[in-house]
């Protein structure tokens, strides 16, 4: 650990630079990420989903096919971000399901403390209809001292499903 002193007190652990003032306050900050290749960042209330950020996920035949995404919870912050519950919501929120690593709440210390405290979960799609499927991932935290919105975390997901089984109707004349 190396300090300095200047405007505010600087603190240097493991490649992270932090400032921190006796004036700021000490507070969470969420960041989610797409648990997939350079871990893009997810915005809050995001309405499009992409492959590019794990959002969007393939298109299914609904005899059984599924596939699960994962996904990364971060807390950038100077104070613990406690995750009180992540929830699937929306009109095919049914098409979904949610596989956590623990009970909730969870606690993620902040960065500074600890720069690879992060939490992941997986969202799995299962379609049960054919045609575009949609819903949103909701994380309830107490990122609130910002004023940005964020202890109600959510984005949306979407999937596609389809039919490809064929049916054998043959007319019966009695």
């Amino acid at each position: 650990l190396v300090r300095s002193r200047g405007l505010g007190d600087v603190y240097k652990r493991q490649g992270f630079n932090t400032l921190i003032s006796q004036c700021s306050t000490l507070e969470p900050e969420i960041n989610v990420e797409g648990d997939i290749n350079t871990y893009p960042n997810i915005s809050n209330n995001d309405v499009t989903p992409s492959f590019f950020d794990n959002t969007r996920f393939s298109s299914l035949d609904i005899t059984g096919a599924s596939e699960t995404k994962s996904f990364r919870i971060q807390n950038i912050g100077s104070a613990d971000l406690t995750v009180s519950n992540i929830e699937i919501i929306g009109t095919h929120a049914g098409d979904f399901s949610l596989t956590l690593p623990s009970g909730l709440p969870i606690t993620v210390t902040d960065i500074s403390t600890n720069p690879n405290n992060l939490v992941v979960f997986d969202v799995t799609f299962d379609p049960i209809a054919v045609g575009t499927r949609n819903a949103t991932v909701r994380i309830t935290n107490n990122d609130v001292a910002d004023g940005e919105g964020e202890e109600v975390f959510e984005f949306a997901i979407q999937g596609e499903g389809f039919c490809s089984s064929a049916v054998n109707l043959s007319l019966i004349h009695i």
